[in-house]
C-alpha cells in the first residue's frame, strides 16, 4: 500500500478525516495553521488560528470524540480529534 506524504508524517492520514468534519459538522472552517498527531493517545490536534487559543471545547459528534475548540469570542480556533485512527479506518472502508 502507497502511503501518502502526511500519512508517513503523522501515521495516519488526516486529510479525508477533516474533509468529512467540515463537510459533516463545520462549513466554514478557518484555514489550517497546525496540525499534529499523537500515536501514543491516538489524538489528532489541529490548530486553526494563530493568535486565538481556544479557551472552551464543544463537541461536534454523538460520541464526543471530535471537539471544536473556541476562542474567547466564540470563534473557532481549533479541532481536536480523539480516536483519530478508528475515524480514518473508517473513511478509508467507506
Amino acid at each position: 500500500m502507497v502511503q501518502s506524504i502526511s500519512q508517513m508524517k503523522f501515521g495516519i492520514d488526516p486529510f479525508p478525516l477533516l474533509d468529512k468534519i467540515i463537510t459533516e459538522y463545520v462549513h466554514n472552517l478557518p484555514d489550517i495553521i497546525n496540525m499534529s498527531y499523537d500515536k501514543e493517545t491516538d489524538v489528532l490536534y489541529v490548530k486553526l488560528s494563530v493568535t486565538k487559543k481556544a479557551i472552551d471545547n464543544e463537541p461536534l459528534d454523538e460520541n464526543g470524540l471530535i471537539m471544536l475548540g473556541l476562542d474567547d469570542q466564540n470563534n473557532i480556533s481549533a479541532l481536536t480529534i480523539i480516536n483519530a485512527s478508528e475515524f480514518v479506518a473508517k473513511e478509508e472502508a467507506s
